[in-house]
């Protein structure tokens, strides 16, 4: 049946895209947690981050240069919000696709019976206990922990600048972007169907 086949190729390309689509977000989250990584580190030691940027830009590129603390720290928080506003774009992603996926399920068990549950029912059933804790560590606890550093780490640059400058301000955005970013990714994958 043509419309059969057409369905059956339909339903393998997406799932092909949700494979990627699952393999970018789990490198943005690997991306994301160096660099949370970083700034907790650059908060809580005494670790001369800014010596350390210039020492693997002059390794890496034969460039010598004086690097800024708070360049490094604006750099940061840039980064943090890029990373983390791509990951939660693809987890968001992924989840849609789950949900099509399950649709194109429904609709070519209507030709075939219900051998076509891999993803859907089959998915869902008896679903053990440890994806259980590993959904609550991904969509509670490291949401949470993000949030903790970034407040952490924008009260540590409150305290230890003596005058906020522009680039203070510049951090304060890139912080309010990031928080809002964390905030809004968990109403999305918590309260919204």
């Amino acid at each position: 049946d043509t419309k059969f086949e057409k369905l059956f190729e339909h339903y393998n390309d997406t799932f092909t895209f949700l494979q990627e689509y699952t393999k970018s977000r789990e490198r943005l989250f690997l991306w994301a947690l160096i660099v949370v990584g970083i700034m907790f580190l650059d908060v809580t030691t005494a670790i001369d981050s800014t010596k350390i940027a210039a020492e693997f830009i002059e390794k890496k590129a034969g460039i010598k240069i004086l690097i800024k603390p708070s360049f490094i720290g604006s750099m940061l928080w840039f980064f943090l919000l890029s990373i983390i506003v791509r990951y939660f774009q693809f987890n968001i992603l992924v989840r849609r696709q789950y949900s099509y996926i399950h649709q194109l399920e429904d609709n070519l068990c209507v030709f075939g019976g219900d051998y076509f549950h891999r993803e859907g029912k089959a998915y869902f059933k008896d679903y053990p206990v440890f994806a259980k804790w590993t959904w609550f560590l991904y969509t509670i606890v490291f949401p949470a922990l993000l949030m903790s550093v970034m407040i952490f780490k924008v009260y540590n640059e409150y305290l230890i600048r003596n005058s906020l400058g522009m680039s203070f301000f510049v951090d304060i955005i890139l912080f309010v972007m990031s928080l809002i970013s964390v905030l809004l990714y968990w109403l999305q994958i918590h309260f919204k169907k």
